[in-house]
Parts: structure tokens; sequence; C-alpha cells
């Protein structure tokens, strides 16, 4: 794992460089997000309980040695970043590398890593949101709202529960996501815990 390298040089007989994708501004930007996602917002988001606990559980393991990161990889179009569901690989996009500022590269590599953790578009957007005020975030446009409904689940008065979070389209509030219950053949009750984002037109649906 770490930094996807390319060979520069050599011959069809063998030979050549192993060279990072990303450049050394760019290693230094994103292994400075990275830190910076262990030392202050992993523990932000561990603070809150509820599934965050289990998110922070799996970020506790995003380390830049740990995760197959690339730079200015083919999926990156006009994104910040990219980042297969529930995978191990991060893509970091020219918006979020240098020249850009560090809050461009902090927050693209917390939102990449809550997908790698198995976090939908709504998990991503509402605790950068809530972790990274300051840092690089700014409200999602109505297109990426739109597409919260197909991939959460509906639990009843409205709410609908993504990974790690529970949104209510009605209001825009977002909360932790809480399980409790269930046994060998009936699973967890879900609820919605602690208050992640206050509510908000940003995030009511439609």
């Amino acid at each position: 794992m770490g930094f996807v390298t390319h060979t520069e040089g050599g011959s069809w007989t063998g030979g050549g460089t192993e060279v990072p994708n990303c450049n050394l501004n760019d290693r230094n930007a994103i292994t400075a997000a990275f830190n910076f996602m262990q030392a202050t917002s992993r523990p932000a988001v561990a603070a809150l309980g509820g599934e965050l606990s289990t998110l922070a559980g799996c970020l506790a393991g995003k380390t830049v040695a740990a995760v197959e990161i690339d730079c200015r990889g083919g999926s990156c179009g006009t994104a910040f970043g990219t980042a297969p569901r529930g995978g191990n690989s991060i893509n970091m996009c020219p918006p979020a590398l240098p020249p850009s500022v560090q809050a461009n590269t902090d927050v693209t590599v917390f939102h990449e890593l809550i997908h790698s953790c198995g976090g939908g578009e709504l998990d991503s957007w509402s605790l950068e949101n809530r972790f990274y005020v300051g840092r690089g975030t700014f409200t999602p446009g109505k297109a990426v709202i739109n597409g919260f409904p197909g991939e959460t689940t509906a639990i009843g008065g409205g709410l609908r529960a993504g990974t790690f979070v529970v949104w209510n389209p009605a209001n825009g509030q977002v909360s932790v996501k809480v399980l409790s219950g269930g046994s060998w053949n009936t699973g967890p009750t879900v609820s919605a815990g602690a208050q992640i984002l206050a509510p908000s037109a940003a995030y009511t649906f439609p």
C-alpha cells in the first residue's frame, strides 16, 4: 500500500525507476491531511458515539502506509477525490492537491476515507460539514442531496439511515446512527442519536 507508482526509464528487458504518481508536494500535503485526521477529527468522531464509534475504529487503521493512494487518476473528472465504497484506496484529484490550499487536501482525504470505511455520500458530506468547518468543507449542492434517498433506508418517522448517520429529509437535520437490541433472528433497532448537523434548508429533500 502507500503511494501508487509508475515506472520511468528502462527498456523492454526491464530496468527503470519506480516513481510515485503523487509528486513530493502532493505527498507532503496528503501526509499532513492523514496526520490531522488521526490527531483531531477521528477522536472528535469517536466522541459522538453510536455508529460513529465504528467509523472511528475503521479510520484508526487508515494511515498513509495502509491505504493505496493515487493522484490524478482516471476517475477524477472534476471531483476533488474519489474512492470505492468499502475499499482501501483513494484517488486525490487536482482541486485537492497543491498548489491548492492544505484545507482542500485535508477535507478531501477525510471525505474519501469515510467512503473507504463503507460510508455513502450522506455520511461523508454531513461529517465533513460537521468536523471540517473552516478547513475546506462547503455545503453540497442539490444534485448531491437528491442522491441521498437512493443510498439510505427508511427507518420510520420520515427518517432515513445511512451507514453511520440518520437524516431527516423534511428539515435537513443529521444525527448519529444508533443501533440497539436485536438477536440471532431479528435485526437491531435503528434510531437517531446526538445531532451532527442542525436542521438546514441545504439538507432538505426535495
